[in-house]
């Protein structure tokens, strides 16, 4: 969004200041799992990623399957054009999914849930060259029992949901055996620690399906 021309290196905190009329950040932008994934993946395949933020806080499934797609598809679709004329080779195109915690919040059905992910991934794979949506599982939550039981039904509806279509894979559910030093004072934000053990997990599970295919 800042230098549609260039690629930059990645570095943390990533996506901050990528903002545009689908993905919204602002101050919540103080980490991701992004860099540890991308380091972790070159470990196991040798091939550098193009890494393309596209994510917006306190957002659910609804949104993304409504219109957030669109942004998705037009990164990616810029990212490919990009490197392109850069001459690299694109090996692979896969789009990382790690959301989820606010369908727990709104008492969200697994069905739902799945086809809200389902609908999303067919519609950006009709127009981009995304091969497989990798999910990364949501933590647990520990501060409401209530809410907690949400948390775990979204978590057995992405697994179910990796284990039944060939569009999703299940990357890491690192998240889920985070101890609560590992988050932000809500009890959902994960600390930057967390989340380079979760990048971790799934760039490596990511590079292993890579270098199969």
């Amino acid at each position: 969004i800042t230098d549609r021309k260039n690629l930059s290196p990645i570095k943390e905190p990533f996506g901050k200041g990528q903002d545009d009329d689908y993905f919204l950040n602002s101050d919540y932008c103080r980490g991701s799992m992004v860099t540890a994934f991308a380091n972790a993946y070159y470990k196991q395949t040798n091939t550098p990623i193009i890494a393309v933020p596209a994510s917006c806080v306190g957002t659910g499934s609804v949104s993304w399957v409504d219109f957030r797609y669109k942004g998705v598809i037009r990164r990616v679709n810029a990212a490919v054009k990009l490197a392109k004329k850069k001459d690299l080779t694109v090996r692979h195109v896969y789009m990382v999914w790690m959301q989820g915690e606010n369908d727990a919040f709104a008492d969200m059905s697994a069905s739902m849930h799945k086809k809200n992910l389902t609908n999303m991934v067919k519609k950006i794979m009709r127009k981009t060259p995304v091969e497989k949506c990798m999910v990364i599982s949501i933590a647990n939550y520990t501060k409401d029992p209530e809410i907690a039981k949400n948390f775990k039904r979204i978590q057995k509806a992405q697994k179910s949901l990796c284990n039944t279509n060939d569009n999703f894979l299940l990357i890491s559910t690192k998240a889920t055996t985070l101890s609560e030093g590992s988050f932000r004072e809500d009890g959902i934000h994960i600390l930057q620690g967390g989340l380079n053990k979760i990048g971790t997990e799934a760039g490596r599970k990511a590079g292993r399906y890579a270098k199969s295919y």
